[in-house]
């Protein structure tokens, strides 16, 4: 049974309801399937959370002793998914100025390690990794190197980044 099989039979089960009703309660499954799907998760195994339609019917004409829980207007679903959207950007971006800053000081370190490799600058600096001066051109280019290839690495994680906030944005406000 997929998605659209459960909401026929669902739809017949309620058939003893207002249509305009029964029309919200199959909306509200048709959004449930469809959050479900954005979260990863397949028709069968919703379908399997709920039960059966007949019974879901059944739960769902029967009488309450408490008043029904205000429904949520579309508005307010939009706004919801508006600000989550948001958040999930601020995150993103968040990230992203994090990954900016490691590739601008790692790659500059690296670079600036592998300049001092040079005669009229070597002359001139004195490098000490934890007050222990490095005197050896060798461990230096491999600083050097090491730190250039972590700049890059987070270039890489900078434009992955960049590419999921941009498609976040195009989302939220493009549809």
């Amino acid at each position: 049974m997929n998605q659209s099989d459960f909401l026929a039979e669902l739809a017949q089960a309620l058939a003893a309801l207002p249509a305009t009703e029964r029309s919200d309660i199959l909306n509200d499954y048709r959004d449930y399937f469809a959050e479900a799907a954005a979260a990863g998760r397949s028709d069968a195994a919703v379908i399997s959370a709920l039960g059966s339609p007949q019974q879901l019917a059944a739960a769902l004409q029967m009488p309450t002793r408490h008043p029904a829980a205000p429904a949520t207007s579309a508005a307010a679903d939009t706004i919801t998914a508006f600000l989550r959207q948001s958040l999930m950007i601020a995150v993103t971006g968040i990230g992203f100025l994090f990954a900016t800053g490691f590739m601008v000081f790692f790659c500059a370190a690296g670079i600036l390690l592998l300049l001092v490799q040079q005669p009229p600058i070597a002359n001139k600096i004195t490098l000490s990794i934890a007050g222990h001066p490095v005197a050896d051109p060798q461990q230096m280019m491999a600083a050097g190197a090491v730190l250039l290839v972590c700049g890059l690495i987070s270039l890489y994680i900078d434009y992955r980044l960049l590419r999921s906030l941009l498609g976040r944005f195009r989302r939220l406000f493009l549809g």
